[in-house]
């Protein structure tokens, strides 16, 4: 029998080495149903030669007979009944179902195992000569033809070894994709720092990718370069300004309407529409002539003016194109366009402004801000804030991110609106204004676009002029032209002139505050005219009658950081002293309660009383003061004698806030002993919040202002309160009130820097 069996027996070992080569995962306790001579097999075998069926493997290790017989057995697989039952019921018939797998057999036993898994393992050589198998002895039933009671039970331990294998195996699976996933976090976190860090960058790219293409002359288009922006030139006019690659004839239209009660200033204005969306009709809409000026190639400004506003309403805007006048045509009425041929841009801004203004023909003011909803009521609001900079410069990078976190102080505060509803600029907007791609890039962009509202375009912008900004020609064509200053031509009984090079003006945004904005680097032949016309101002009731009293300058009377060789030999301070000696004695004669400059790249803030403003303003630097100066300086018994923290004797808060991006200054130039904080080495901002009494129906006695940071004084330091009295006595029919203006300086961390509260009395009608 042995030389019968020895062909088979090598046949059967050659099989299952060439299925271990090939499949070297499969478990060596399977083999291929076709190495069996038994009848019983023949199915299983005939699945394994056809091509279109996966190979079948059942065990090879022998099953021991049951107390039926393998004839009896044979038998009962022959009748395939339960086969057939299998086969209508969509189950494999060699295959157990479901309830014959929950008694307590191997899993792995009772799986269909392809020839083409990768998941077997055959039995080496010699085992299978060893095996009783292969020479044909103690061949049972397959395994799979069984029934279920018949089947042996395995080991229990082979059953925990299998259990603790799956075990390991799905917890093997679940760290690697645990591993997996904590890696993608990484690498997403990784990226999202990288992105973080150059986003500055990446806005300068766009920047001045855009402004590359426009000089190229890459877009062939009509379309705008810069998005509109308002500039204030006086307390009732408005300049929008904005610039495009073609010159076309244009309209600038207009509408206002009321802000009801409860309405924030400065809100954001969720109905602005651009382009195709607005409206092209101009009925009911108020025009205004527009100004085009041609600065360069490709570059032609459009300007035009919004006027006379009104306190307490909302002014929406449009710009846009017009078709050309008929040659010829001499009608007039031919010449007031009835629509816009094209809407470039639509948007809106809220205007904080006195309610009356006396040399404005009040009726026919009124008469032409009037819409559907009827006449319009005048309005002051109790609070409203206020953002300012200065010194930004050619570094658009930093300025950026300082207009980013001027958003984000905003939106904090809970009484304010995403943006503030007016902006001070303390001058230096670009490093040169005659490089007109300075003018794009580094400070019209970063004020129009890729910020969380359209700040530039719905904020109107009180702006100082700078040493780097500053226009001698007087055309200022990127701020409006030059303030007209009519009221003062009009009381010296002079003609208004185009273009002037003196960029100062005045402006309400209440009814009890005023803001005077000078100018710091004007020509010696051009400085009496300023002076003059800064005497005239402090004497008007506008400021007399006023509570808050502000005023902006560039370069600030009483600066200290600086570079010291332009300091020096460049001649830098006569800037300073012009305005130390001519202008900053003017003021703290009258009252002046803050005065604001930029300049100095650090932050500054000092209180000096009026008694010492004489001596301080008559000397050419901090080194020809005298002793006896410094020693009060030195002494401050105005804080020692304070009540409460509160500083009530007579004198003027000076700030120096130039940290909007400009190279920051690390060198002291003067010493002059009275700031009470100063910060270098820091890239900031400043921010007022303004708080009226007795404006409403309780007729409050002390205005309020929410900023939203109570322990902004713990963090900027020692508390500093200044209570200074009115210029004028309250009379019958008004009550004695108190108006506040809180400041605080942040710091791009979000940190606040410094902060401190000016107390003002004065008189409010009943």
């Amino acid at each position: 029998m042995i030389p019968i069996l020895f062909p088979h027996t090598i046949a059967l070992a050659m099989q299952q080495v060439g299925s271990g080569f090939f499949e070297r995962r499969k478990p060596g306790r399977l083999r291929s149903a076709t190495s069996s001579d038994d009848p019983a097999l023949a199915p299983a075998a005939r699945c394994e030669s056809s091509p279109k069926r996966h190979r079948v493997v059942v065990l090879d290790e022998p099953i021991a007979s049951t107390s039926t017989s393998t004839s009896a057995t044979q038998a009962e697989a022959s009748s395939a009944s339960p086969s057939r039952r299998r086969r209508r019921r969509g189950e494999d018939p060699l295959q157990p179902n479901r309830t014959e797998r929950g008694h307590g057999q191997d899993p792995d036993m009772h799986r269909f195992i392809s020839g083409l898994s990768h998941s077997v393992r055959s039995r080496p050589f010699f085992d299978i000569l060893r095996s009783p198998e292969a020479w044909g002895l103690n061949n049972g039933p397959p395994y799979t033809t069984m029934r279920w009671r018949e089947r042996p039970n395995l080991d229990l331990a082979t059953s925990r070894s299998s259990r603790r294998s799956s075990l390991m195996l799905g917890f093997k699976r679940s760290m690697g994709r645990t591993r997996t996933s904590a890696l993608l976090l990484l690498l997403l976190m990784a990226f999202g720092i990288w992105v973080y860090s150059i986003r500055d960058w990446l806005v300068m790219v766009r920047f001045k990718a855009r402004d590359a293409a426009y000089e190229k002359e890459l877009v062939w288009t009509c379309r705008l370069r810069k998005e509109p922006m308002l500039f204030i030139r006086a307390e009732d006019q408005v300049a929008v300004v904005w610039e495009s690659n073609c010159d076309r004839p244009a309209i600038l239209a207009w509408s206002p309407q009321p802000l009801l009660d409860g309405t924030k200033i400065g809100q954001s204005r969720k109905g602005d529409l651009k382009g195709r969306r607005a409206g092209k009709s101009l009925e009911g809409w108020s025009t205004a002539a527009v100004e085009v000026t041609q600065v360069g190639s490709g570059r032609y400004v459009y300007s035009s003016i919004v006027r006379p506003l009104l306190g307490g309403r909302r002014y929406n805007y449009r710009v846009g194109w017009v078709k050309p006048r008929a040659a010829g045509t001499e009608n007039p009425n031919l010449e007031q366009p009835t629509k816009f041929k094209k809407v470039l841009a639509s948007y809106s801004f809220d205007w904080t402004g006195p309610a009356v203004i006396p040399h404005l023909n009040l009726e026919s003011a009124d008469s032409n801000a009037t819409n559907a909803t009827g006449h319009l009521i005048p309005s002051q609001p109790t609070s409203f804030h206020i953002g300012a900079l200065a010194d930004n410069q050619y570094n658009v990078r930093t300025f950026h991110r300082v207009l980013l976190k001027m958003l984000a102080y905003s939106r904090r505060i809970p009484s304010n609106s995403p943006s503030p509803p007016l902006l001070i600029h303390a001058g230096d907007q670009v490093q040169n204004p005659h490089n007109l791609a300075q003018w794009q890039t580094d400070f019209w962009d970063a004020m129009t676009s890729m910020l969380p509202i359209r700040l530039g375009q719905t904020t109107p912008i009180v702006q100082a002029r700078g040493n780097h900004d500053w226009d001698r020609t007087g055309a200022n064509v990127y701020v409006g032209g030059s303030p007209p200053r009519s009221a003062w031509l009009t009381e010296r009984q002079e003609e208004p002139v185009a273009n002037h090079p003196g960029t100062y003006f005045a402006y309400s945004p209440h009814q009890r505050c005023r803001i005077l904005v000078l100018d710091s680097n004007l020509d010696s032949a051009l400085q009496v005219e300023q002076e003059l016309w800064l005497k005239w101002e402090l004497a008007r009731p506008e400021w007399t009658k006023s509570t808050i009293r502000i005023v902006v300058v560039h370069v600030s009377p009483f600066l200290e950081f600086w570079d010291t060789e332009a300091w020096t030999n460049g001649k830098e301070s006569h800037w300073s002293v012009y305005v130390r000696h001519r202008l900053a004695p003017l003021w703290a004669e009258h009252g002046a309660n803050l005065v604001m400059s930029g300049h100095q790249h650090a932050y500054s803030r000092g209180f000096l009383p009026h008694s010492l403003h004489r001596s301080y303003s008559s000397v050419d630097g901090s080194a020809s003061l005298d002793v006896l100066s410094k020693a009060i300086v030195s002494e401050r018994g105005w804080e020692k004698i304070a009540k409460g923290g509160v500083i009530e004797e007579p004198g003027t808060v000076y700030t120096i806030f130039g940290g909007a991006g400009g190279t920051l200054d690390q060198d002291r130039v003067e010493d002059w002993g009275f700031y009470d904080r100063s910060i270098k080495g820091q890239h900031h901002f400043a921010w007022l919040g303004l708080g009226f009494a007795g404006v409403g129906i309780d007729d409050s006695v002390m205005g309020e202002v929410r900023m939203g940071d109570d322990d902004a004084f713990g963090e900027a330091g020692s508390k500093k309160v200044y209570r200074t009295i009115g210029g004028t006595t309250c009379s019958n029919g008004t009550i004695e009130v108190v108006d506040v203006l809180e400041w605080r300086a942040i710091g791009l961390n979000e940190k606040v820097l410094d902060a401190f509260r000016i107390e003002s009395f004065g008189c409010a009608e009943r």
